[in-house]
């Protein structure tokens, strides 16, 4: 009896250990006792190259006594942090890992509320999975894109990778001569060192950073005429010819939209780039939409599915900007209502625009009914 009964205390026991255990849930997300004000990005991009090289200051408020710093970053060599305070004082801070990619950096003594600056200094490989600054082959020319959406801006750069942190973003990029570089908003200078250009982007408006973008290549450039701000079409070299009916949609698209939301495209530009290597469809970056080949490659003329696919893949990544750009959902769990509210107002646009796809006649749920019909389907959002 008296064995017995031990072994049901100590099967009791480790029960409730494994319980307390299982109890302990680890912070999926960056602390809220600071916050990063503006981050400011200086990459070395090659396209022929394997890898980057880059550094970045970051911009800190710290709202109450802590003892680190946490960041996020994936698959980068990173130089010590240096800290350094509004009276000037610098601290050099070591890094460890933690969970859910997030790096924690301190020197072993309390940072005190107030203002600091972050300056890392990093290098890192291009991926060749499509996601996050990635390398792409085409036609024997080597071209490099962005792809950050889900939390896939962290594997080019340390950063506060969450879609609450909305914060203006300066991008400066050095690249070889010859090479067409874009970003988010327009050149602010620009100067030649040997064969290198380095071009100093304008700050962006705040936004998260998985709307950040660049591409670096031997592009064709073609200009989309018609649109409330500046605007062009970025495709592999050779292919330049091939985006006449992209171009003469897309002012019509936008000034359908700027009509209904009572106010002009947010941003100051809107460039397109043709992406021949590219893992969805497409990518509504703030001033810098990527898209698969063929939705802008249609040549002068297209018709039929082609031509719809198009006009409706455009509205969408267009509705974006306001729906999820301007306005941004707090955490991914809410995903659901910025690609929601993109897709009724692209039906909306085309349906009124181009009645002749009768793109109304489709069951806007008949694309999810395979997906939600396989076993391991989740909800978007669970309470």
């Amino acid at each position: 009896m008296p064995q017995i009964l031990a072994r049901h205390i100590v099967g009791l026991l480790m029960l409730c250990l494994s319980s307390l255990t299982l109890a302990v849930e680890v912070d999926y997300r960056l602390p809220k006792s600071y916050a990063v004000t503006e981050q400011s990005i200086a990459l070395t991009l090659d396209p022929v190259k394997d890898g980057f090289t880059g550094t970045t200051v970051l911009k800190l408020v710290v709202h109450e006594p802590m003892d680190r710093v946490g960041l996020h970053w994936v698959d980068l060599n990173v130089t010590p942090p240096q800290l350094t305070g509004s009276d000037g004082k610098l601290r050099t801070l070591t890094y460890e890992a933690g969970d859910y990619e997030m790096w924690w950096l301190g020197d072993g003594s309390p940072i005190a509320p107030g203002q600091y600056t972050l300056d890392i200094a990093f290098s890192g490989d291009y991926s060749r999975d499509a996601l996050g600054l990635y390398k792409s082959t085409f036609a024997g020319r080597d071209y490099l894109f962005t792809q950050y959406e889900q939390s896939l801006a962290r594997r080019a750069t340390p950063m506060v990778d969450e879609p609450d942190s909305k914060i203006p973003w300066q991008l400066t990029i050095t690249a070889p001569e010859g090479f067409k570089v874009a970003s988010n908003t327009p050149v602010e200078s620009q100067s030649k060192n040997g064969d290198m250009v380095t071009r100093v982007f304008k700050q962006t408006p705040p936004m998260p950073s998985y709307l950040l973008a660049l591409v670096v290549g031997d592009f064709d450039v073609t200009p989309i005429e018609g649109l409330s701000v500046p605007g062009v079409i970025y495709s592999p070299k050779g292919t330049g010819g091939d985006t006449g009916f992209a171009a003469s949609v897309t002012p019509e698209i936008l000034s359908a939209l700027e009509d209904y939301f009572g106010s002009k495209l947010p941003y100051e530009k809107l460039d397109f780039v043709a992406v021949p290597d590219f893992s969805f469809g497409a990518m509504e970056n703030v001033g810098l939409v990527t898209y698969r080949t063929e939705l802008l490659l249609r040549g002068d003329t297209a018709s039929g599915s082609a031509a719809a696919n198009t006009v409706n893949t455009i509205a969408h990544e267009l509705a974006h900007m306001w729906y999820g750009n301007l306005v941004t959902m707090e955490w991914w769990d809410d995903l659901w209502l910025n690609e929601a509210f993109a897709t009724w107002m692209a039906s909306k646009i085309v349906d009124d625009m181009y009645p002749q796809y009768e793109s109304n006649l489709q069951l806007p749920q008949a694309a999810a009914f395979g997906a939600d019909a396989v076993a391991q389907s989740r909800p978007y959002a669970k309470k």
